[in-house]
């Protein structure tokens, strides 16, 4: 009895060390936050954050495509930290990156492809690349911050751990969360099913599926109690589709630019095939562990890439798969040494391009700040803000809100929405008296947001008599301010 207990103890002192270490290594990286541009999807999905935590509706009054889950997360995040929207990417991405990355480690020892020793220098070394790996794709080459996916993969993996130790309730209440995240890790589905068919299980495959609809029947029944299901299936639903169809013709260009660009998914990208290469040529698929592993790769994939334009921190959802294709590949066919050489490589690359593929983050001159503070300041009367093309960080910087749900555009433009003209006509009935009292202003740095800008203005500015006050040019910076006199 004393050996087993002395083992429980060597065991929870090693998952302390695990996590621990795993925290610190993620909140160091994150640091880099501070310093580096700020995704404005952040700002984005803060701002949604917000007006929850000040009464308001997350699907009613703002036009958003994530999920409820996300948003409430979004909402306690804004509790925490408020304005300091630093403090509050910086814990967030930290925070659930090490929670997903302890679970991933846990479920790599489970199917015995890593093991952490807190005696095994090689054990840190191994983490480090995990570590290293996972998040470069919260962080991202030009800018960072917090996604759904970040969250969502995070319970997907905390799903898939429950499910290794047979807590089937909390495999599929977890997983139902996820679904309610970021609909697209429904895919992860199809290898929870392999799972419980290879083991026989179907009690435990019941339990997993009833608890995860439980889980989808509360969230619908709690928003049709406030009146706004009709908004839940509008935004996270039909707009997802249409976005979809509308981005459609430009899908398989942002993949292809992508990971081409982004060095490491292309890599990523490349041990995929040579692992399902590995497994078509050489390897027995009744062996139950190669038909699951072949099953993870196709649902990561299927999960990553299915939707509208990709970016970078999509691929966060076949990290799980990459590191099981990579230690299954490396771990038998080459030596210890290489393996260890080969991973310092990709360690040191790693480095360099949270380093160095960064840029700073986009800050305006003195004089720029004048122009908006003379038009946004505290004294300025005016209660409500548009800030177009696509600028969500002003209605934090500057304290605003928006006058309706579309403090954002993407819904309101053909390009990105393929029942636009809906939304437009939605937008138009907004309270006239609010637009009276919105400062609308233009931002841009390129010229397909002066397009998009000019789009709006193209659909609204006849409606609400919008009029340019003033302008502001610097390089690459354009900032145009209007005021609207709308017909009442």
């Amino acid at each position: 009895m004393l050996p087993v207990i002395k083992m429980r103890k060597v065991i929870k002192k090693q998952g302390l060390v695990l996590f621990t270490f795993i925290l610190i290594l993620s909140l160091l990286i994150s640091s880099l936050l501070f310093v580096c541009q700020i995704d404005p999807d952040f700002f984005d999905y803060y701002y949604v954050g917000r007006g929850i935590s000040r009464g308001q509706d997350m699907f009613r009054d703002f036009a958003n495509n994530k999920g409820p889950i996300f948003y409430f997360f979004m909402a306690g995040l804004y509790k925490l930290f408020g304005r300091n929207y630093y403090l509050a990417v910086f814990f967030a991405n930290g925070f659930v990156d090490a929670v997903a990355l302890f679970f991933l480690c846990r479920l790599l020892e489970k199917w015995r492809l890593f093991t952490f020793s807190t005696k095994e220098k090689d054990s840190y070394f191994k983490l480090l690349f995990i570590v290293a790996y996972y998040k470069s794709f919260s962080l991202g080459i030009g800018m960072g911050g917090f996604y759904t996916e970040t969250l969502a993969f995070c319970l997907i993996i905390i799903s898939l751990f429950f499910q290794e130790k047979d807590h089937d309730l909390g495999a599929g209440i977890s997983f139902a969360l996820a679904c309610l995240c970021r609909p697209t890790v429904v895919f992860f589905f199809l290898f929870l099913l392999v799972k419980y068919f290879l083991k026989k299980q179907p009690k435990r495959l019941i339990i997993f599926v009833l608890s995860g609809l439980s889980v989808g029947l509360i969230t619908l029944a709690y928003f049709f109690m406030k009146g706004t299901l009709v908004y839940l299936i509008n935004n996270f639903i039909l707009y997802n589709f249409h976005y979809a169809a509308a981005v459609s013709k430009v899908h398989l260009y942002s993949i292809i630019y992508i990971s081409t660009a982004e060095t490491r998914i292309l890599l990523s990208l490349v041990i995929f095939t040579v692992f399902l290469i590995n497994l078509l040529l050489k390897i027995d698929f009744r062996n139950k562990d190669t038909l699951v592993f072949f099953v993870l790769v196709i649902c990561s994939l299927l999960s990553t890439f299915t939707g509208g334009v990709f970016y970078y921190h999509h691929f966060l959802q076949c990290a799980l798969a990459f590191l099981v294709c990579w230690f299954l590949l490396f771990k038998k066919d080459l030596r210890p040494l290489f393996f260890q050489q080969f991973n310092l490589m990709l360690i040191v690359c790693l480095l360099v391009n949270y380093l160095y593929s960064y840029r700073s983050e986009f800050r305006l001159s003195k004089e720029a700040e004048i122009f908006l503070e003379k038009y946004l300041g505290e004294s300025q009367p005016r209660k409500y803000l548009f800030a177009f093309f696509y600028w969500p960080k002003y209605y934090f910087q500057f304290d605003r809100e928006a006058p309706d749900r579309y403090y954002q555009s993407f819904s309101l433009m053909d390009e990105y929405n393929g029942n636009a003209s809906f939304d437009r006509s939605w937008h138009l009935k907004a309270d006239k008296n609010k637009i009276k009292n919105t400062t609308f202003l233009f931002v841009s740095i390129s010229d397909f947001e002066q397009s998009l800008n000019a789009e709006y203005l193209k659909y609204f500015q006849k409606d609400f008599g919008l009029k340019k006050i003033d302008s502001f040019s610097e390089g690459v910076l354009e900032m145009k301010i209007y005021y609207a006199d709308p017909k009442i």
